[in-house]
């Protein structure tokens, strides 16, 4: 994963430079006193500063589902403890994240974005999914996003994923789909539009 800095981090960083210098350049002591807890804070938030190496394994509960069903995306975590950890999948159009989940612990916070508290070790999250259109959708990666040490740093990766849902039609769909036009006397259940010769009247149809 890659560490990025947080906003939070540059500003505890520039405050504290810049009150220190000012405390020890005008040889006020009280400049010098506010400037110590931020560098308090960006001290701490380097000392706890570690690798989260996490191991991500995903799934779909089945591969296959009726449009306007749900389905549920396992995915598997096991890192170090962070502050927070946000997950996110690639959904293409047609799979959206359900805005209420049974899980009390996640917490949807973007189109395809989950979050949660991950107290380290191996969590299991349960996400449920609608399928809003019918279609065939292989999820390609599931982004990590993690907060730690004060929340001054940011750890960002991409993990590749093999899944695959396919999402079928409802049955309502497919009868108004595949309605003939015209149909023959003598087969199906619908009777033919169009006027033929015989003996009984075709207006009546």
């Amino acid at each position: 994963m890659i560490r990025q800095v947080s906003p939070r981090f540059r500003s505890y960083a520039v405050l504290g430079v810049v009150a220190l210098i000012g405390g020890l350049a005008s040889g006020r002591p009280e400049l010098v006193a506010v400037s110590a807890p931020f560098i308090l804070l960006v001290g701490l938030g380097l000392m706890r500063t570690f690798d989260l190496s996490p191991v991500i394994e995903s799934r779909f509960d089945r591969d296959r589902a009726v449009e306007g069903e749900d389905v549920h995306l396992h995915i598997t975590i096991t890192s170090r403890a962070v502050r927070s950890l946000e997950v996110s999948c690639d959904l293409p159009t047609g799979l959206s994240i359900a805005p209420d989940q049974e899980d009390p612990a996640i917490a949807v916070v973007g189109e395809n974005r989950v979050a949660i508290r991950h107290g380290g070790g191996k969590v299991d999250l349960d996400v449920r999914l609608s399928c809003d259109r019918w279609g065939a959708y292989r999820p390609a990666w599931i982004r990590l996003r993690s907060r730690q040490g004060l929340t001054q740093f940011v750890h960002v990766g991409v993990f590749p994923v093999d899944l695959e849902l396919r999402v079928y039609p409802r049955t309502e769909m497919l009868r108004r789909l595949f309605q003939p036009v015209e149909t023959q006397l003598g087969f199906g259940d619908l009777v033919s539009r169009r006027k033929g010769e015989g003996l009984e009247f075709a207006d009546l149809r």
